[in-house]
């Protein structure tokens, strides 16, 4: 469902497999703990793709702490926190995980374009000139002094 871009009945689905899962089952406990990890990674791509940013880092962030080496759990956390609005934290799970693991060099593009977007955010924007305002007019007469001692 998730592939054919049907993502509420995913989620939906995701959902009752997560409360269908044995919880008691003691020699089956860590095939049932994988499952569930994917589960919850499945079902916060989901909630990001349907505009839920906030619950699809409280699902990713479920998965990183009880499997703290999972790449794509941290990948899915980085994305989310990227929708939240919280792109230094993004970035820094971003450089975590080229840390965790070098060759992820796909990530170098998002890296990338994320230092990009604080950049372009951190710039100061200066409002444009405009015919009469103050700095327009300091603009000329500056101008006009730099063209008078010219001649």
């Amino acid at each position: 469902m998730y592939r054919q871009n049907k993502i509420a009945e995913a989620a939906h689905r995701y959902i009752y497999a997560i409360k269908r899962l044995p919880k008691q089952q003691l020699e089956w406990t860590d095939t049932y703990c994988r499952v569930e990890d994917s589960l919850y990674l499945n079902l916060s791509r989901c909630e990001r793709r349907l505009g839920n940013p906030g619950k699809a880092l409280d699902l990713a962030s479920r998965v990183v702490t009880t499997n703290p080496a999972c790449i794509e759990a941290r990948v899915a956390r980085a994305k989310a926190l990227k929708a939240t609005g919280r792109k230094r934290e993004a970035l820094q799970e971003y450089l975590a995980i080229i840390n965790m693991n070098p060759e992820k060099k796909e990530l170098e593009k998002a890296i990338m374009k994320l230092k990009d977007e604080l950049e372009k955010e951190e710039r100061p924007v200066l409002p444009p000139l405009t015919f009469g305002s103050c700095d327009s007019i300091k603009f000329i007469d500056e101008a006009s002094t730099a063209c008078s001692s010219n001649i």
